[in-house]
């Protein structure tokens, strides 16, 4: 069992000389709902609202707040040298655009099968099934071997098109 000790939990399974950073994942935790309340009440108040902005701006200043504090963390849940390396941030970059691709891509997919095709809830979850599973079994049978055989570079540039 854990114990907390001055903002930080001390990892048990380390002998307590580890802890988790109990600010950070307050504050990145914070950050994550503030932004996605501000998308999801854009719906009612509109982009440009005052209750929009403000709480999207909040989330911008409190993520703002875990980088710095995570540059100065004793044990960060992020520590920001992962950042250097230059193929670490085209990875991420890379990653990050996919990963935007993809949610757009099932928001809209479920918008479409809903309000145009007038799926149902159950409908549409078993439409988007296929694209689940194949997107799994590629991912833990086909990538593996590829990227053995060719390289992560190789595998990931005509993948992400």
């Amino acid at each position: 069992m854990a114990t907390l000790l001055a903002g930080r939990v001390l990892a048990p399974e380390t002998g307590g000389r580890a802890g988790i950073d109990v600010l950070g994942a307050l504050l990145i935790t914070s950050a994550l709902m503030l932004g996605v309340y501000a998308i999801i009440g854009a719906t009612d108040h509109g982009w440009a609202s005052a209750h929009t902005l403000s709480f999207g701006a909040g989330a911008v200043v409190l993520l703002v707040v875990f980088v710095a504090r995570q540059a100065t963390a004793a044990e960060p849940l992020l520590p920001l040298r992962v950042f250097r390396p230059r193929n670490v941030w085209g990875a991420m970059s890379i990653q990050a655009l996919l990963v935007a691709g993809m949610f757009s891509f099932q928001f809209l997919s479920v918008l479409y099968l809903q309000r145009i095709l007038g799926f149902d809830e159950v409908h549409t979850g078993l439409g988007l099934f296929p694209i689940s599973l194949t997107i799994g079994v590629l991912s833990l049978g086909g990538a593996p071997r590829l990227i053995a055989r060719f390289g992560p570079r190789t595998v990931l540039i005509p993948g992400s098109r």
